[in-house]
């Protein structure tokens, strides 16, 4: 199979996706957070690990970049819902995370891919905890990236970040408001000891913004997380080697969570980095591939 980039159907949806199919070992798939599209992953991430011999498939979840957008009715109010979660009450959405998992495994299918590692980021490793859990025989690895069990207790954002989250008050979808909203977020998540400069972080914001602009996508992507359980009671399916890379000042996740899943998770190893919060800058990318895929 040559390179692929287009459109694929899965579990009903055309998703937006890229594969780069040569190498010997097994595939690595990127499952990518919240609002983020799939060219947040850095390129030289990409690079690396297709140079060391990973097939690698990298895409746009539902709703977000490229992919097919969910119709749906006007959402609820998003700070009394976050309340509802905390308390435990149950949240309507118009889908989960569980149907973004089998988005995930719809996509194995098309590739042929029938065993893979994975990496997911944020809300992306909440979706390779599902997969690996339900699908086992499909998962080589799982490589938790700044992500969680999806526990209404655990510690929330700081007041700043939730502030950010909903937009920080700037109202408008005209081009500047929709990125000094994105770059008001970024700023919150910038990690100290990978520090990327505000032109190179704007760049990126840019770039993502013509490519696509989905706020109503990415507002349906946190109601999939708040209408989805607790993801611990699924730990004790999982039985694939598992790592969990946390920061030690992620704003947005705190890395309790992180020591959290490695105790739920049979056999999983934890490592806190200084320094890092919660983005993917290029920074970072030679831990990445030294912690959770060097010796795989």
């Amino acid at each position: 199979m040559e390179l692929f980039e287009g459109y694929v159907s899965s579990n009903g949806l055309k998703l937006y996706c890229k594969y780069l199919p040569s190498g010997n070992k097994p595939p690595i798939v990127l499952i990518m957070g919240l609002s983020f599209q799939m060219t947040t992953w850095p390129d030289s991430l990409i690079h690396l690990l297709h140079e060391n011999d990973f097939p690698v498939l990298i895409f746009d979840n539902r709703d977000i970049g490229l992919s097919e957008k969910i119709s749906s009715e006007p959402i609820h109010f998003l700070p009394l819902s976050f309340l509802q979660f905390v308390l435990g009450f149950k949240i309507e959405s118009p889908y989960t995370l569980y149907d973004m998992a089998n988005d995930t495994i719809g996509l194995l299918d098309y590739f042929q891919i029938s065993k893979a590692h994975l990496l997911g980021m944020s809300m992306g490793g909440m979706i390779s905890q599902i997969i690996a859990a339900q699908s086992p025989s499909r998962v080589e690895s799982l490589n938790l990236l700044s992500t969680t069990d999806n526990s209404p207790h655990s510690l929330p954002p700081s007041p700043e970040m939730l502030w950010r989250l909903i937009g920080s008050g700037i109202s408008g979808h005209d081009k500047d408001s929709a990125i000094e909203r994105i770059f008001l977020v970024y700023k919150s998540i910038r990690s100290k000891a990978f520090y990327e400069k505000d032109e190179v972080v704007l760049e990126k914001i840019e770039r993502g913004f013509h490519r696509s602009y989905s706020p109503d996508g990415a507002i349906r992507q946190i109601y999939a997380i708040l209408s989805s359980p607790n993801l611990q009671n699924l730990h004790s399916k999982i039985s694939c080697p598992t790592r969990i890379l946390h920061g030690d000042s992620d704003p947005l996740i705190h890395n309790s969570a992180a020591k959290r899943l490695a105790k739920s998770i049979p056999g999983a190893e934890l490592k806190i980095l200084e320094g890092y919060a919660h983005d993917i800058p290029s920074g970072l990318v030679p831990i990445l591939y030294e912690y959770f895929f060097k010796d795989r």
